[in-house]
This record gives structure tokens, C-alpha cells and sequence, in this order.
């Protein structure tokens, strides 16, 4: 069948156009030939010179419309009414091939593109199956800047996790994004919980800071893993998260995969005894046990207020209450799949893991120089909870940039990504957009 014609046509083969056409059709057979981009995929209408003008993001991965190849498209269970207004991009390849984008989400994509030599098809969720997912600050930006921070995305999460009964395997914290493994029942369960959790949040983290804006990157990445191979490699892989970027030297020396809390309830600090506990430390704990009973998240208003007279190992064992008391993760599936926790250990110490099937941003050096930086703003006291040093300015903000490249060995990028700012450029004249 003929792709469906434009009721009007471009002035020229492969002549630019300043706006993308509104087409109006009394019907759209079966079989019609448009592309349509269905949640993971978003089309831009600005045309270069020779016509290739549309940019495509599928599934986090920048194309250009001169790369692609479209082997087969198709529409099905299609359901229109008499008049249907589409909004098309109108695109030329190399070949000559008419390519329609369509804007509007009323079709359904099955389409195989062939990109590089590879055959890249649309993801396939695997009810109970376990999925690996990614969720990046917008522009690489940091997101967790201090175990506070860490504490209350965990309790949202959890507290999510729990609504929809997912089964959490394996979780990564790290300063600019963040990585886990599920079992969930269906994907809008799964996109459910990672969108209501980055939601709350980026909600809190922006009332706190006096911010607004999106805090996370949109989409999420996942991707399913449907062999013993691909599951042993995607545990390794988010495990040793916080060795590749040269934190820790053991994937279970890290608090924040929680895998040292599959021995101990109280892996980094020592244990509480509530008969010998102070009175502030005690009314926190009795605090914490409750939210947790009752699925509410933490908050900052209620972490600064249980925190405010608590000893600094005091507030460490906190932390482990904490994370003990929202957890929601089942370390059993791992120990099932290695054959026992030394072995499993032993497993993340001798392999860093794999999985090519998400798109995760490359940063080239480490995140040592985020530790530093945290702890020069909090020797500087800066208030890591309304996150004063996002709003230094003059002065005060080049000594903390020069302070960071100094002291810390950030490069500019790093830097640019820990103060949240668009453009950092050092000449005679240091400037800095937000």
C-alpha cells in the first residue's frame, strides 16, 4: 500500500519547510504508513539545510533521521473517529523514502530500525521478570548531596514499592542517578512507582532549596532481564556502581546498595540500646518506627526536627534505623542466584557487571571529587538542607567554584553538575548562568 499523501507538497524535492503541515483525513486505512513516537520517543521540527531536519530520541538514544532505516512500520488497533487532525513532520532519506512523524498519540509503533548494522526492536516487559531501571538527574545533575537526602528518597520509594506490592531485589544510590532491580507485576506499575518517587522527591528537594523545575530526567531507562546470564551480570553491574566510580573498594562496603544489611541490622554504627539511649534519640526512634508502620515517607522538616539534638553517632545509628525499618528490598533473590551471600559477594569483587541494553550517560572520571565537595560546603556551614550554596552568587559563589577546583579537583563539568548551574566558563571574567 502507498504511504498516505499530504494534501500539500513541498516546493522542490527535499526543500525545507518552515513549520510542520496540519493534515485533515476523512479516513486512515489500515496499513497507512506514519511513524509514530509512543512514550519513550519525542520528535523536534527544526530542518537543517538539506531537509533532515527532524531529531529522534528513542529509548534515550539520539538518531538523526539521515541514520535510519525503516524496514517496516505498522498501525493497529486503531480507533478514530470520523475527522482526525495529525500533526506530521515530512522528511526525505537518502533514498528518497517519504518518512511521516506523527505527534499525536493515537497509534500504536511496531517498527524495526536498523541502526549501525544492529536491528534495534521496540523493549518487551516480562511480567515478574526481573527489570533493570535507571533514573539520571535532568543535565547530570546531582541529586543526593547528603545521607538526608539519600534517606528520604529511599522512605518515598519504599513507601511506593509498597502500594503496588513490587518486589525490589537490588538498589544503587549514587550521586547522579540512580539504578534498581524489580519484580513488578505489569510496567505501569513499575513506571507508577519510579515516576511518583522522583516526583515527591524532586517536590521536596525544591521546596527545601527554594527551587522549581524538573530534578529528574524524563524518561526513566529499563529493560528486562529474561536469562540466569543477563540477571547474574545486571546484580553485579548495580552492585559495583559504587566501586566503579572509585567510592569503595567492596560493593558491600557501601551503605547506600544496602547489602551490608543482609548480616547486621546495624552494619555502621554501633547498636542501639534503648534503655540507654538518650531521650531525643528515643523519641526519634519511637518517631520512625511509626512513619514506617504507617507507610509515611520522611521529609526534612522531620528529619532536621528528630536530628537537631542528636550526638553525630547518634544520627549515624539513626540512619541505620532507618534504612532497616523502610526497607523493602529482598536480598534472598541475589543469595538464591549466586548460591549464597560469600559467594555472591565474591561474584561482585571478580566481576564488574554488564547490561547494554540501557543507554546510561558516560562520565569519565570519578566521584570523589562529589564526596569533597560535600564535605567543603559542610565545613564552609552551608545548610545542606535548604541548599544555601545553589544560591551563592558574586563574591561568595567564585570562591566556592575556585574553592572546589583547588581543594577538591573537580573538573568544570563536575562542578557545573554539583551547583546545578547550565553554563560554567573560566576566563578573565568568571560566569555562571543557572
Amino acid at each position: 500500500m502507498q504511504p498516505l499523501r499530504p494534501s500539500r507538497k513541498l516546493t522542490g524535492p527535499g526543500a525545507p519547510f518552515e513549520e510542520a503541515p496540519v493534515l485533515r483525513f476523512s479516513r486512515i486505512p489500515r496499513g497507512t504508513r506514519l511513524f509514530y513516537f509512543w512514550d519513550y520517543c519525542r520528535a523536534f521540527g527544526s530542518v537543517g539545510p538539506a531537509g533532515f531536519g527532524a531529531v529522534l530520541f528513542l529509548h534515550r538514544i539520539s538518531l538523526n533521521i539521515k541514520q535510519l532505516r525503516i524496514t517496516r512500520l505498522q498501525i493497529h488497533n486503531l480507533e478514530i473517529s470520523k475527522t482526525l487532525f495529525i500533526s506530521l513532520l515530512w522528511c526525505r532519506q537518502k533514498e528518497g523514502t517519504d518518512v511521516w512523524l506523527s505527534k499525536k498519540k493515537v497509534v500504536i509503533l511496531v517498527c524495526y530500525i536498523r541502526l549501525n548494522g544492529r536491528l534495534m526492536r521496540k523493549r518487551t516487559f516480562f511480567p515478574h521478570v526481573p527489570t533493570h531501571t535507571y533514573q539520571r538527574a535532568r543535565n547530570g545533575n546531582v541529586l543526593f548531596y547528603s545521607n538526608m537526602d539519600r534517606m528520604i528518597y529511599f522512605s518515598i520509594f519504599c513507601t511506593e514499592v509498597r502500594k503496588k506490592g513490587i518486589r525490589v531485589v537490588s538498589m544503587a544510590l549514587m550521586f547522579t542517578h540512580i539504578h534498581t532491580i524489580c519484580l513488578a507485576k505489569t510496567l505501569e506499575d513499575l513506571v507508577y512507582v519510579l515516576g511518583e518517587s522522583a516526583r515527591k522527591y524532586a517536590y521536596a528537594f525544591n521546596r527545601a532549596a527554594g527551587l522549581n523545575g524538573d530534578l529528574f530526567q524524563h524518561p526513566a531507562g529499563w529493560s528486562c532481564k529474561n536469562t540466569p546470564k543477563k540477571v547474574r551480570g545486571c546484580l553485579a553491574y548495580v552492585a559495583n556502581n559504587p566501586v566503579e566510580r572509585k567510592l569503595y573498594k567492596r560493593a558491600e562496603d557501601s551503605r547506600w546498595t544496602f547489602l551490608a544489611f543482609v548480616l547486621s541490622d546495624h552494619p555502621f554504627s554501633e547498636k542501639m540500646q534503648m534503655d540507654k539511649a538518650s531521650g531525643p534519640m528515643r523519641r526519634a526512634v519511637r518517631r520512625i518506627k511509626y512513619m514506617a508502620k504507617n507507610n509515611l515517607p520522611l521529609d526534612y522538616d522531620v528529619l532536621v526536627n528528630i536530628s537537631s539534638q542528636l550526638s553525630k553517632e547518634e544520627k549515624n545509628q539513626l540512619t541505620d534505623i532507618i534504612i532497616i525499618h523502610y526497607s523493602v528490598l529482598d536480598h534472598q533473590f541475589a543469595i538464591q542466584v549466586f548460591g549464597g551471600y560469600n559467594q555472591m559477594c565474591h561474584a561482585y569483587a571478580t566481576t564488574t557487571g554488564f547490561d547494554y541494553e540501557i543507554n546510561e550517560a558516560f562520565e569519565p572520571d570519578d566521584d570523589i571529587p562529589y564526596v569533597k565537595m560535600s564535605r567543603l560546603i559542610r565545613k564552609k556551614g552551608y545548610d545542606l538542607k535548604e541548599k544555601t550554596f545553589l544560591k551563592a552568587v558574586g563574591g561568595e559563589g567564585k570562591e566556592i567554584l575556585f574553592d572546589f577546583i583547588n581543594k577538591c579537583g573537580a573538573s568544570p563539568y563536575q562542578i557545573r553538575h554539583f551547583l546545578h548551574y547550565e553554563k560554567i566558563s573560566f576566563g578573565s571574567e568568571l560566569l555562571t548562568q543557572r
